[in-house]
């Protein structure tokens, strides 16, 4: 499976589909090996640490992430790590809607836990 990680789209190659795709307007091909779960929970990580005060456009393309390798740990087998990604979604969308600006402390928190329940 390819894994495409740019500004506008993070997830699996949506284009190794089986069909047609009429008018694709990537001009360029930023699609890459699937990374392993334990970069991709770094990853999240780092852009949960980078979210400053309460910005939701910004939380919620951090949830749209986090629902994204929490698909991608249980396609690998890792119920643990799905589970911690998952209250940390629930987490964030309470966030959002107290308008919670403590995103990068309840982010830590849970994949601290995620990455503890990967080793």
């Amino acid at each position: 499976m390819s894994w495409v990680d740019d500004e506008t789209y993070f997830g699996p190659d949506r284009r190794e589909m089986r069909g047609f795709r009429l008018l694709n307007r990537r001009r360029q091909d930023s699609a890459r090996a699937t990374p392993s779960l334990a970069s991709l929970l770094r990853k999240l990580q780092f852009w949960g640490e980078n979210i400053s005060g309460f910005n939701a456009a910004a939380v919620e393309r951090y949830r749209a992430r986090v629902q994204t390798v929490a698909k991608l740990a249980r396609e690998r087998g890792e119920p643990g790590v799905e589970v911690w990604l998952s209250a940390l979604d629930r987490q964030l969308a309470l966030a959002v809607a107290r308008r919670d600006g403590a995103i990068a402390e309840l982010s830590a928190q849970h994949l601290q836990r995620a990455i503890a329940t990967l080793a």
